[in-house]
């Protein structure tokens, strides 16, 4: 998440993605897993949350900014607060009064996450790149793309409590693998070592992310097929689009629909038997 591109530049692009590949496999392997296995019980558990729970995780979410802050805790808690103060941008969900649309039919909605975060990363890079006269400092991608052994024994824990907690955090309704990303990343970090080198190059600060973000895909599914009820806005897509064909996903979902729920489980574990391959055969490509 951030050790990916410190790793680049230092030569190192296909050893950090071989083991974000290989850390996903595991994450999405561990989610499909556990899907199979626990999708009821986990879904009830997710839809156990209500006001108390959701505000606890909103203040866990701003913790977790300001704990990856590392020694700027006041850079990180001011940064917390600008992400609430543009989270009340759009519609107030209780008086229905727009707030600070200045007019604008686009903000009625809210801020959405992908231009934000295109514009705090794609447009930064593009004034790096200004500023360096059009030119990375970056050395030549090196290595092999097949993950190495001792990157494997020293994050194999990483990985699969990544996993874990990102499976049970995409389960929780609205939570998606964001969260659960920056969840893993900032325990991570906390368990670690050597804390200090999270953000310059940490071979657990890519594969705790990625496992953790594959894995919440999986968990996400959870209370859709078990409850109705979408995990995320990819699975509010999928839940319309299986509404659509005539399916209502719920507590009766699985014993009127035993073939479909099947292969469902079945598509998201050949699902990652392919992204295995396919990303370790295209990850000397994408490093050049």
């Amino acid at each position: 998440m951030l050790d990916g591109f410190p790793m680049s530049q230092k030569g190192e692009a296909r050893r950090a993605i071989g083991l974000a590949t290989l850390a996903s496999f595991v994450g999405g392997s561990v989610g499909a897993i556990i899907m199979t296995l626990l999708a009821p019980t986990l879904a009830r558990a997710g839809l156990a949350f209500g006001p108390p729970e959701f505000f606890a995780l909103t203040l866990f979410g701003l913790a977790m900014i300001v704990a990856v802050s590392g020694k700027n805790l006041l850079r990180g808690a001011l940064a917390a607060a600008a992400g609430v103060l543009i989270t009340t941008i759009g519609f107030d969900p209780l008086s229905a009064q727009t707030r600070y649309t200045f007019g604008s039919r686009e903000l009625l909605g809210g801020v959405e996450l992908i231009p934000v975060l295109i514009g705090l990363f794609g447009v930064a890079q593009v004034f790096a790149r200004a500023e360096n006269m059009l030119t990375f400092p970056k050395e030549a991608a090196t290595g092999n793309f097949l993950p190495r052994l001792a990157d494997l024994i020293i994050t194999r824990w990483t990985m699969l409590k990544s996993a874990f907690i990102g499976v049970f955090v995409g389960a929780v309704p609205g939570a998606g693998c964001d969260i659960a990303a920056f969840a893993t990343y900032a325990e991570a970090k906390r368990a670690a070592a050597d804390p200090d080198t999270f953000g310059k190059g940490n071979i657990q600060g890519v594969a705790a992310p990625e496992a953790a973000n594959n894995a919440g895909t999986a968990g996400a599914l959870i209370p859709m097929l078990s409850l109705g009820v979408p995990g995320d806005a990819v699975t509010a897509v999928l839940l319309g689009a299986l509404t659509i064909h005539g399916f209502e996903p719920g507590p009766v979902f699985f014993s009127a629909n035993p073939g479909l729920v099947n292969s469902i489980f079945a598509g998201v574990i050949v699902t990652q038997s392919i992204l295995l391959v396919v990303g370790l055969s295209l990850a000397g490509f994408s490093a050049d």
